[in-house]
C-alpha cells in the first residue's frame, strides 16, 4: 500500500496548504537574504523586475507558461488539474512577497537566514509531496468516496491537490524522454539557470548570482533527502 494512502483527507489539506505556505517562506528568505539566488528564483525574479510587479503575479505567469508546456508535451487539453496547479502559484507566490516584508539581513545575518530558507524550502516540498493527490485526480475521486467522503468534497479534493506547475512540467518531460527523473530536473534547472544569465545579460538585470547560489546547489539536495525521511517519519509512521 502506498504509505500516503495512510493519511486522511483532512490531513492533506492541512498539510498540503503548510508545506506549499513553508515553500513560498522558504524562497522569501532565501531572496531576503540577498547574497545569491537559486536557478528557478533568478528566473522568477526577473519577471518581477521587467514587469515591475511582484512575486505572486512572477508565480502566476511564468507558471501559466508551465502548464501550458507540460500539457503540450503530454499532448493533452488542459483539465482540472488546471485549478490545483493555479492555487499552488498564487499561495506561493503570496508567501514570497510576505516574507519579503521581513527586514533585510545585514553582514554574516544573510547566510543563516539563507539556510533557513534552504530548509524552509526542503520541508515545504516534502511536505506538498506527501499531501498532494498520489494518483490519477479520477481514480483518488473515486477513493475519497469509497471511504465516504461526499461527492463535492472528494472532487474538489482531488482537483485541487495537486503537484507545483514546475514539477508537472519536469513529470511530462520526464514521461516522454529517455532518462532518469533527477537527469530531467537537473537538465531543466540547468536551462533555467541559464536562461536567468540570458535574461540578465540581454534585458541588463542584475545577475542575483552570488555565494549563496553555490551554498544552495551544494545543500538543497542534502537538505530535501534529510526532511523527506524525517517528515514521513512523524507524518507517515514506519514503513
Amino acid at each position: 500500500m502506498n504509505l500516503t494512502n495512510r493519511l486522511r483527507l483532512s490531513q492533506r489539506w492541512v498539510l498540503y496548504i503548510s508545506g506549499v505556505s513553508i515553500l513560498g517562506m522558504g524562497i522569501g528568505l532565501i531572496i531576503g537574504a540577498s547574497i545569491g539566488y537559486g536557478p528557478w528564483d533568478i528566473f522568477f525574479s526577473h519577471f518581477v523586475d521587467l514587469f515591475d510587479s511582484t512575486f505572486l503575479f512572477s508565480q502566476v505567469l511564468v507558471s501559466t507558461g508551465l502548464i501550458i508546456a507540460g500539457y503540450t508535451i503530454r499532448q493533452e487539453r488542459p483539465n482540472e488539474r488546471v485549478l490545483g496547479m493555479a492555487f499552488n502559484a498564487v499561495l506561493t507566490g503570496f508567501w514570497i512577497d510576505t516574507t519579503l516584508l521581513l527586514p533585510t539581513p545585514s553582514g554574516l545575518l544573510a547566510y543563516p537566514q539563507l539556510v533557513l530558507g534552504v530548509i524552509f524550502v526542503g520541508s515545504g516540498i516534502n511536505l506538498t509531496r506527501i499531501a498532494m493527490v498520489p494518483t490519477t485526480p479520477n481514480v483518488f475521486r473515486q477513493e475519497l468516496i469509497q471511504q465516504g467522503i461526499s461527492k463535492p468534497l472528494a472532487q474538489t479534493s482531488a482537483t485541487m491537490l495537486q503537484l507545483p506547475p514546475m514539477d508537472f512540467l519536469i513529470n511530462a518531460m520526464y514521461e516522454k524522454l529517455p532518462f532518469k527523473y533527477g537527469t530531467v530536473k537537473q537538465g531543466l534547472d540547468a536551462f533555467i539557470l541559464l536562461t536567468g544569465i540570458a535574461m540578465s545579460f540581454f534585458f541588463g538585470l542584475d545577475y542575483k548570482l552570488g555565494i549563496g547560489t553555490i551554498i544552495i546547489l551544494i545543500i538543497i539536495g542534502p537538505v530535501i533527502n534529510i526532511t523527506e525521511k524525517g517528515i514521513e517519519r512523524i507524518f507517515l509512521g514506519p514503513n
